[in-house]
Formats: structure tokens, sequence, C-alpha cells
């Protein structure tokens, strides 16, 4: 992988921990800026500047040959320019001309992304191929829901159930399909390439059950603005099948533990079971809307909300692309920047959770607040930005000998 790439990425990650920042910070002393503009820039950087491009590489890194990888630098760039131009005009005018065109641009190019790749896998190994090209299909769908945005507010209105479903649709299949199965073919790439022995019936057991929810699971969000009973059982039947998929992945990384330990080093290996703590957490909390209550709860309470998303996008994912920086030779020896970086961002992520999860709770319990929770809050939130900057320093640092 470019050194410049992952640099690129880790700091367009520092950018949009800094804007999350300065969001607690405008909770615990106003400031005058325009708090959902800054949402959408934080979002969007997040999740198209870091998790995105951090696919990318890899997905290049990993599946590319190398003599074809020189003609994904250009692309990289020119992802990289939409990317600038959403953190430039979300925070000046939310959702208006220039925002949207850097948006749509990325998507475009995504899709010329998404050809590339399918075209130069042919001859990768059937499993992380199969998740590789799963995921590529969930990102192109997801971005339906982007572009029916600008009809459905003509149309319908953007207070209406039907855009609202769309932004959700997009969300659901951006986190819970194109993002997870993207770290998990490269996931099982790099076990493939460690002479992991990876059962293929068990595999393929997993990968349908691990589809199927997450097809039916979008019936979740769907009946936050449509309740009906009907898509209650549908999302039902989405947790059974996802509980199923976790277990056979546990039954497929299990028996392979000790040869795990034996070939990635034990920073990475904290990591990997921070991501893999993270992925259960993130099918017991969507196992528990099977109770109505906690349904109707995960939307509306939005410190659930929030802890919910930062759990999947922050725990399991960016755990999961941490986790594979640190196990391949980008850093060198030397990695005590990166090590103490990800200690404090994940001290940051950690204490950020609970107190989401404890205030949403109590919320939901109707116990009241927590205590000066903004400050709190803040204060764990600058760990964030505080880690990052640590491990953007041993990436120059790497870069530059």
């Amino acid at each position: 992988m470019r050194k410049s790439w992952l640099a690129v990425c880790i700091t367009n990650f520092l950018i949009a921990a800094v804007m999350g920042l300065l969001l607690r910070y405008t909770m615990v002393i106003p400031i005058p800026i325009e708090f959902r503009y800054f949402i959408h820039a934080h979002s969007h950087i997040a999740m198209l500047g870091w998790v995105y491009l951090m696919i990318y590489c890899f997905f290049v890194y990993q599946f590319v040959p190398e003599s074809e990888s020189k003609k994904y630098n250009k692309l990289f760039w020119a992802t990289q320019v939409s990317v600038i131009g959403m953190m430039i005009s979300f925070p000046i005018q939310g959702y208006g001309l220039f925002s949207i065109v850097f948006s749509t641009l990325h998507i475009v190019l995504s899709y010329v992304f998404s050809y590339r790749i399918w075209k130069d896998t042919h001859s990768v190994s059937e499993i992380p191929r199969s998740l590789l090209r799963t995921a590529l299909g969930f990102m192109v769908v997801s971005t339906m829901g982007a572009w029916s945005l600008g009809i459905l507010a003509n149309i319908a209105g953007k207070l209406s159930p039907f855009y609202k479903s769309a932004i959700q649709f997009f969300l659901h299949f951006q986190f819970n399909g194109w993002f997870v199965f993207a770290v998990l073919a490269i996931f099982f790439a790099m076990l493939l390439n460690a002479k992991v022995v990876v059962d293929a019936r068990r595999f393929r057991f997993f990968y349908h059950l691990l589809l199927y929810s997450v097809i039916l699971t979008w019936a979740l969000p769907l009946s936050w603005f449509f309740p009906d009973a009907f898509l209650f059982y549908i999302n039902l039947a989405g947790l059974v099948l996802q509980v199923g998929a976790l277990g056979m992945f546990l039954a497929l990384l299990l028996p392979n533990w000790k040869k795990l330990s034996e070939c990635f080093p034990n920073a990475s290996k904290n990591l990997l079971l921070l991501s893999l703590f993270s992925f259960v957490l993130k099918i017991g909390f969507q196992l528990a809307t099977a109770l109505p209550a906690v349904a109707t709860a995960s939307y509306k309470v939005r410190n659930l909300t929030i802890g919910f998303i930062h759990l999947s996008a922050l725990g399991l994912i960016t755990g999961f692309l941490f986790y594979f920086v640190a196990a391949s030779n980008f850093l060198g020896r030397e990695r005590g920047y990166w090590k103490w970086g990800t200690l404090v961002f994940y001290c940051g992520f950690l204490l950020t959770e609970i107190l989401l999860f404890l205030q949403g709770a109590m919320t939901f319990m109707k116990f009241g607040t927590v205590d000066n929770l903004t400050v709190y809050l803040l204060a764990a939130t600058a760990l964030l930005p505080a880690g990052l900057l640590m491990m953007l320093l041993q990436v120059v640092r790497k870069h530059l000998n």
C-alpha cells in the first residue's frame, strides 16, 4: 500500500474526529456554527474519507496484481478531491449545490472503482472474492437511496417517511452490507495468506446467513416510518439468521486462533479481539430490537442511536481496519506512536460508548440524566483526535524514512 494513501486516510479521519469534538464542545459552550451542517460534514468525511478510502486501499493492496495497481492511483486522488470538496462545502452550506456536486462525484467514482476492482479480481480465491463482490454489490445498491433523495424531497418533502426511509436505506446497506462484507473480505484474504485453513462448507453457511440477515433486517429501520407487524416479523427472522451467522463465524475462527496468534503480533491481536467483541455486541444490541419497545427506542433515543452507530463504525469496522494496518508491514518494527495512538483512541471510544449507552438506558427507563454528561463526553471525545494524531505521526515518520 502507498504510504501517502494511508496518511491521507488517517488525516481525513482526524479531521472528522476534530469536527466531532467541535460538536461536543458546542454542547458545553455554544459557539456560532450551524450544528446540522457540521453533523453532515462529520458523518460524510468519516464514512467516505476514512472507511471508504481505507477499504479502497486494502482492496487494491490485497486483491489487485502489482502490475495493475498503478491505474488506481489517479482514481484514489480524484476520490480524495471529492472528499475535500465535501469537507469544505458541508460546514458552509449543509446539503447545498456544491456539497451535492461533490457527493455525487464520490458516488460516480465509487462506480468506477467497483467496475475496475471487479474486473481485476477474477483470480482471487473463492472465499474472499465472494465477500468482496457482495460488498461491492451492497455499496452500489445502497447508493440508490442517495439518488432517490432529490426526487423524494420534491415529491413528498424532506419530512416525509419516504425521504427518511431512503436515508436509512443508504445507511443500512452501507454499514451492514458494504462496510461489513468489505472488512470480512480483507480479513479472510489475510487468513488465507497466513495459511490458515478455512472450512469451505462452514464458510458458505456463514456467508448466506449473513447475506440474508442484512437484507431482512432492513425491515427494522423501515418499521420506524411504516409501523407494521409484518415488518417486525421480517426483522425478527433477520435477527435469527444474524445470530446464526455470528455462531458460524466464531466456529470458523476459534479452531484457528492459535495459528492467528503465531502469525500476527500482540498489538494487532488486541485490535482483532476488540473488533470481534464489537461484532458480538453489535449483533447483541440488534437482537434486543426483537422487543418492540427497544426497537422504537433505537430510533427515538438519540444517545442509543449514536452509541450504536459508533459501535459499528469505530468498534467493528475501524477496529478491523486498524488491525489490518497493524498486522501488515506498513509501519515496520517501530510502532510506538501507532501503538499508543490506538490505545488513546480506544480509551476515548470505550468511555464515550459507556456514557452514551448509560444515558440512553436511563432515558429509556425514565431515570433522568447523568450529571455533567456533556462535559464528560467532551473530555472522552478529545481522546479520539489525540490518538489519531499520534497514529498519523507514526505513518508520516515511516513515510519520511
